[in-house]
């Protein structure tokens, strides 16, 4: 019983660290003058991935536990994909820009498709953690260059409400409730996780992914009720490239992390596989129902595979 509520805790505590971080950085954003587009897929996502780089930096500085520090990383952008765009689009159809679908996704999957090249090593090392740090801060200037001339300055007014002090509030906030949030979960999904006989890669993929993917489902949710397409997917996008290059990459150059062989050859394939298919699905001009619910019928078959193995 106290494990389920250090995980409560934990997912409560995530929930509003990210929901303060996502506000406070989202209207930083506008403020800097950068595109929606750009907005959604470099700083709302980088925010609504904090948990997941709390949670993973937990697990491995922490308890030295590689299973559920990359299990989380590579569960949450499945889990971001077939569970939390998937819901969104059944929510309401969401419109597909063509950047989004021509430039980001195959950024997104070529992010997906090196870090999945590097585990081949047999550990996620210090070098290859530089590597992908280096290849998302190219990603950033990117993004901040093609935000800049996108932009067509009507975004600035949505920012204004705030100050710059109520943001920074938000942001400093939400990164306090990220990290107790963070320990509670590991701590939670550990004990169950020894208690269960469970391992820990599926305590990784399942409850740790979902628990740490809650602001992308509540952020992708709004925005797709609101009509921002570019929001509701960029942050998906986004989040699942920061995932691979940041936490994975990050991880690894503070402590090398080592991890179990099924999940390079289960997990890594059907997270590549599942990018793919909604890069698949993107072509077209609307992201509707029926493609969402294809994203959560192919989740949940995953998931009762994943319990079975």
């Amino acid at each position: 019983m106290l494990n389920f509520l250090w995980i409560i805790f934990g997912v409560i505590g995530l929930y509003i660290g990210g929901e303060g971080l996502v506000k406070g950085a989202y209207h930083s954003a506008l403020r800097l003058g950068v595109s929606t587009l750009s907005a959604g897929l470099l700083i709302v996502a980088c925010s609504t991935s904090m948990p997941e780089l709390v949670a993973s930096l937990v697990a491995q500085v922490w308890q030295n536990n590689g299973d559920i520090a990359l299990g989380n990383v590579v569960g949450s952008n499945i889990v971001n994909v077939g569970l939390m765009l998937g819901i969104a689009a059944c929510i309401t159809p969401i419109k597909v820009s063509r950047a989004m679908a021509i430039r980001e996704m195959p950024l997104m999957v070529g992010a997906l498709a090196i870090f999945s090249a590097f585990l081949f090593e047999g550990e996620l090392s210090r070098i290859s953690g530089i590597v992908m740090l280096a290849l998302f801060v190219f990603y950033s200037i990117f993004q901040v260059k093609i935000g800049r001339k996108e932009h067509r300055g009507e975004a600035l007014e949505h920012a204004l409400p705030n100050t710059w002090v109520k943001d920074l509030v938000f942001l400093l906030g939400g990164v306090a409730a990220l990290v107790l949030g963070g320990f509670s979960l590991i701590e939670g999904a550990v004990g169950i996780a020894r208690a269960w006989g469970m391992s820990d890669r599926v305590v990784g993929l399942t409850i740790v992914a979902v628990g740490t993917s809650l602001p992308e489902l509540s952020t992708s949710c709004v925005a797709a009720w609101r009509g921002h397409g570019d929001i509701a997917f960029g942050n998906i996008i986004g989040s699942n490239i920061f995932n691979a290059l940041v936490i994975a990459g990050g991880v690894a150059v503070i402590s090398p992390i080592a991890f179990s062989p099924k999940l390079l050859s289960f997990d890594v394939p059907i997270m590549l596989g599942m990018s793919v298919l909604l890069w698949l699905l993107m072509l077209g001009k609307q992201f509707g129902r029926r493609s969402g619910i294809l994203l959560i019928a192919l989740y949940l078959t995953y998931f009762i595979v994943l319990a079975w193995r």
